[in-house]
């Protein structure tokens, strides 16, 4: 009896330890690889990025919401020294007020000939009136930090557009073994004419015709948080603004396309959804706004 108690005392520390336990080796070398190549990865190339830049400008956003919301007689913008400050404050409200969007995902799963996951998405919005910037008056502003400044304006005149506003949201998520990784194109145009456009791929965003904004990282002081972003803080409220849109009109979208066979060369399980309909934005949150994931 005490030979059989030794034995159990023993080896109970070495079955917990889960030395000697039975093990799938294909499963662990699976799983053991995806996080050495795939997840931690992702990590150490977010540190790696985060604070490198040289040109950072740090500023303080007040504590108070109300500068970010857009009702019926105001709307607001991040001015950077931008002649179309008043114009970009004009399509926001016309976003939440007066457009209409086509939705279209495309879940690749896997694709074959790149071995990565991809997830497509594609939102358009057309915009069909927006306020009159010529009957906007500044409400009031603040400056954030030396290059930009948060303004509210007061809503006047309405303008029915004879060209409407189209903008573009596409993004492209994808994981493969060097890590998890995201690319965005935002594109705001009437006829053939860009009025903004900005792309980012991976940590780095590149404003289209702003090198102002291109050459500095920006470090944002919000209550205890700590908010770094590259492209200004106009671009990361819109590109939340854009983010939910997209996302509650994915998760709204009832109608599934069967287009696999035009892409049975190159991918397996692909899952095509769309929606479209008029625009009906919910109002955001201060911190989903200037959320930087």
């Amino acid at each position: 009896m005490r030979k059989v108690l030794l034995i159990i005392f023993f080896v109970l520390p070495i079955l917990s330890n889960g030395q000697y336990l039975p093990r799938n080796s294909d499963v662990d070398s699976q799983y053991s690889k995806y996080l050495k190549t795939i997840f931690e990865p992702t990590f150490l190339k977010e540190e790696s990025k985060k604070y490198c830049s040289k040109n950072s400008i740090s500023g303080i956003i007040r504590n108070d919401s109300t500068f970010f919301h857009i009702t019926n007689t105001s709307s607001f913008t991040v001015s950077s020294n931008q002649s179309n400050e008043k114009l970009m404050a004009a399509i926001l409200y016309g976003i939440k007020n007066y457009a209409h969007f086509d939705f279209l995902a495309d879940d690749f799963g896997h694709s074959k000939q790149s071995k990565e996951f991809v997830m497509k998405e594609l939102l358009k919005i057309k915009i069909y009136a927006i306020p009159d910037t010529n009957t906007m008056t500044l409400k009031r502003s603040y400056n954030i930090n030396k290059l930009e400044k948060i303004k509210q304006y007061s809503i006047g005149k309405k303008l029915i557009l004879k060209d409407t506003i189209l903008i573009t949201y596409y993004t492209n998520q994808y994981e493969n073994e060097s890590g998890l990784n995201k690319n965005i194109k935002t594109i705001i145009q009437v006829k053939d004419k860009t009025i903004y456009s900005s792309t980012r791929e991976g940590h780095k965003t590149t404003i289209s015709k702003n090198n102002l904004l291109n050459k500095h990282q920006f470090i944002y002081k919000h209550n205890e948080k700590i908010i770094v972003s590259n492209g200004g803080l106009f671009n990361l409220i819109l590109n939340n603004y854009l983010k939910n849109i997209k996302e509650e009109a994915h998760i709204e979208a009832n109608n599934i396309s069967n287009v696999k066979d035009f892409y049975s060369n190159q991918n397996t399980d692909l899952k095509r959804v769309s929606n479209r309909g008029r625009l009906f934005v919910k109002s955001l949150k201060l911190n989903e706004l200037l959320s930087n994931n």
